[in-house]
């Protein structure tokens, strides 16, 4: 018994001191802890008993560097940070922090620092707790797109996670003007058409969109948007540039025209920027006065007038577009835009009509006719023989083409002398409908059966009786010219 008793007066003897010399205990914890960009984070830090506490910093470690950020009474220079408060205002044994909307920057390791009322306790730090914020990264591509009107593209938009709650949104910018276009909030009201929707996503961080049957008032820059769930910008994009170039296109006369008469061309475009039209044909720049130019709101049209000779069944023009000082600064890969306009479509070039006779006439009971026909454009022209204005069947080669681009063929009739009674006229006949002419010239008749009405226009070129060759030469073109 009497061992018992020494034992416990030698073990309180020993244990007194540790209690009235202790030191301040801090608890900081976790060690670790991960937080998104743009949440609210608690840094822990307690003092397990109520002990006497003179006042309690925090600081944050970014490697060497020690940066003050918070406490009750800052000292100097040191400023609280905006973002964050006390827990408990008590402040008893919880010391703990909360930091709102938390950034990038805000990565490092929070250490708790105490100090003590007594000498023996000091300032006591706490083990630390190291906060890593994650970030969102938004990336677009920054390459400016051009696409033409009525075509199709997708603009990309990709997420480095998917750590974030709440929507994504894409806006179209345009000046002042900013539309939200798409968003995953599926109750917020879209200004968008059906022509914008999401692309097929090959996974969670893709969130591109597509927009079909491009206009140019999609002109404008493109920006995807990340939202929390209370309606905070966590990331956006860099924007991604689009412009859309109106389509150009030239237009001419409804019909065909006869060599030495003038045409004109149009051409249009559709543009914001009000772009310079260039005329040119075959690859060389056409004079200044024979172009006019007008505009109406954002259609440009650029007007050509243009004499048809018989070289242009060969030829063609074209009208090329060259974009504003803007938008040639812009890093676009693609040629002017352009469009090529055929003239031969225009052309009726009329034949030449030569009828002969083969060898032997006098002396054969059939005669043999051939008439040649030669110099004409375009290719489908309508020859055929008459006798006293009845037709006679004949026989045609196929047409072949001059180097010029015109075509000739020859036609060949076999008639009975007896049928050349005296006074009879034979007649040669090549032309086409009134449609290969203009309009205000030619004369209407009706085509055969089989005919489309663009192979034949009424001609009457050459006739020939039985003692001699009439020389009648007139074309649909030239009657009413």
């Amino acid at each position: 018994m009497k061992e018992c008793c020494i034992f416990r007066v030698i073990l309180l003897f020993f244990t007194l001191p540790d209690v009235s010399v202790s030191k301040l205990r801090i608890i900081q914890y976790p060690r670790n802890v991960d937080v998104l960009k743009g949440d609210n984070i608690t840094l822990n830090c307690f003092v397990p008993e109520e002990q006497h506490v003179q006042f309690v910093r925090w600081y944050r470690s970014e490697g060497e560097m020690k940066r003050y950020i918070y406490s009750d009474k800052p000292s100097g220079t040191e400023q609280n940070h905006p973002r964050v408060t006390w827990v408990d205002k008590n402040k008893t044994i919880n010391f703990s922090i909360r930091i709102t909307n938390v950034t990038n920057d805000e990565t490092g390791t929070y250490y708790c620092v105490i100090e003590g009322e007594d000498r023996d306790t000091g300032t006591q730090l706490g083990n630390g707790t190291l906060l890593n914020v994650r970030g969102l990264t938004i990336i677009q591509p920054a390459k400016p797109l051009r696409i033409q009107e009525g075509e199709a593209i997708t603009l990309g938009c990709f997420l480095s996670n998917t750590f974030f709650k709440g929507p994504l949104k894409w806006y179209k910018v345009d000046g002042k003007r900013r539309e939200i276009l798409i968003s995953e909030d599926t109750i917020e009201k879209k200004t968008s058409a059906s022509r914008v929707s999401w692309a097929e996503h090959v996974h969670q961080r893709d969130k591109s969109i597509r927009i079909t049957d491009a206009t140019i008032n999609d002109t404008g820059v493109y920006y995807c948007e990340k939202f929390s769930s209370t309606g905070a910008l966590i990331a956006a994009g860099g924007g991604n540039r689009l412009n859309v170039s109106g389509n150009v296109f030239i237009t001419g006369p409804p019909g065909r025209v006869k060599l030495g008469s003038f045409v004109t061309l149009t051409c249009q475009v559709n543009s914001f920027s009000m772009p310079t039209l260039i005329w040119l044909k075959d690859g060389r720049p056409l004079p200044p006065d024979r172009i006019t130019t007008s505009s109406n709101g954002n259609v440009l049209m650029s007007r050509l007038s243009l004499k048809i000779t018989q070289e242009d069944i060969q030829s063609s023009v074209e009208c090329q577009k060259k974009g504003n000082e803007e938008e040639q600064e812009e890093d676009y890969d693609d040629e002017p835009l352009s469009a090529v306009f055929k003239l031969n479509p225009l052309i009726t070039v009329m034949p030449q009509v030569r009828i002969t006779t083969t060898a032997g006439f006098s002396n054969s009971s059939s005669h043999h006719y051939s008439c040649e026909v030669t110099g004409f454009y375009p290719e489908d022209i309508r020859v055929y023989w008459t006798l006293r204005n009845h037709s006679v069947p004949s026989c045609c080669k196929k047409k072949w083409r001059n180097a010029d681009g015109t075509f000739s063929t020859s036609c060949h009739v076999q008639v009975s002398r007896s049928k050349l009674s005296a006074g009879a006229v034979m007649k040669c006949h090549a032309g086409y409908c009134q449609q290969c002419c203009a309009r205000s010239v030619g004369e209407a008749m009706t085509c055969k059966r089989g005919h489309k009405m663009s192979n034949c226009l009424p001609a009457v070129n050459d006739g020939l009786t039985e003692v001699q060759p009439a020389t009648e030469r007139k074309t649909c073109c030239q009657r009413n010219a």
